[in-house]
């Protein structure tokens, strides 16, 4: 379990804040929290863009660091993850938050986003990070139309030739209001427990998730079943 700290939206259409406003809002926090979960045995990990706050959080002992852009949207951002010593997570994302979602188009979509988190990894490694400190995620609702993220989700054993943990993010997504007819995010918590699971069944190791307790229960009842069978 970690526990996720982010201070600029990334939604459709969100528009990016400066650098300052983020470490504004997410350092005080990371001072009183870190060493809050230190003692508690958790994680703490920090959503950003930006490689100064990356630098600040990383100093404060932030255990995972995670960029939409894979570490590219900052030309620092790459150097500095590298030189944390932290976790790293690289998710694929078309685009920006303004524009993402506007008119995502592919090639061959599972390929595409393969090929790009793989030469991320490439990059991160010539920078010295080691595959043990890499996470990739094939960014669920980052660009992406519906029929996209189905063949995501149906090739995730495909990833896993990345050689790096795999972290998905499905956890009450505008795709699963969309298929079940349901508009309020937070009524979505059977969709995001069923393409949670099933992602971990494929091979998935890490889920980004909202209803932490439930999911948690989910998965140990799919574990019992599982060794079971």
């Amino acid at each position: 379990m970690d526990e996720l700290v982010a201070g600029e939206s990334t939604r459709p259409g969100a528009i990016e804040i400066s650098a300052e406003e983020e470490a504004r809002r997410v350092l005080p926090l990371l001072d009183q929290l870190i060493p809050i979960c230190e003692k508690a045995g958790v994680l703490t990990s920090l959503d950003s863009r930006h490689s100064a706050v990356m630098q600040e959080a990383s100093l404060r002992g932030v255990d995972l660091l995670n960029d939409i852009s894979a570490f590219e949207h900052d030309p620092d951002s790459a150097q500095i993850a590298a030189q944390s010593g932290a976790l790293l997570c690289l998710m694929h994302m078309q685009g920006t938050p303004e524009t993402m979602q506007l008119a995502p188009s592919y090639q061959q979509t599972v390929l595409d986003i393969f090929d790009y988190l793989e030469d991320r990894i490439h990059k991160l490694r010539a920078l010295g990070v080691s595959m043990a400190k890499m996470i990739a995620d094939p960014g669920i609702g980052f660009g992406k139309t519906d029929q996209d993220t189905q063949m995501i989700l149906s090739w995730t054993p495909l990833f896993l030739a990345l050689g790096v943990p795999l972290l998905y993010g499905t956890s009450r997504k505008s795709f699963i209001g969309r298929i079940t007819k349901e508009p309020a995010p937070e009524n979505r918590l059977a969709g995001s427990l069923i393409s949670g699971i099933k992602t971990l069944e494929m091979g998935a190791s890490i889920l980004r998730v909202h209803d932490t307790s439930e999911t948690k229960q989910a998965v140990k009842m799919c574990d019992f079943l599982l060794e079971k069978s």
